[in-house]
């Protein structure tokens, strides 16, 4: 999932959320997939990941605004 969200790989995303990822799956740093399709601008991503449940936090796991 990383990687896809990271690049704006959105195929690769659906793919993965097909296989049954969750849209919720965090990395080992903490960021969400959605924390980090926000911070490379990715909006097809984000959408994929909202329609899929993912939650935007107000803050990133380092405590940085998202806005």
């Amino acid at each position: 999932m990383r990687s896809g969200v990271t690049y704006g790989y959105l195929g690769a995303v659906q793919l993965v959320r097909r296989a049954g990822v969750s849209a919720r799956s965090c990395d080992e740093s903490g960021a969400t997939a959605i924390v980090l399709a926000v911070r490379r601008n990715h909006a097809d991503v984000v959408a994929v990941l909202l329609d899929a449940g993912a939650r935007v936090p107000a803050l990133d796991e380092a405590g940085r605004s998202l806005v």
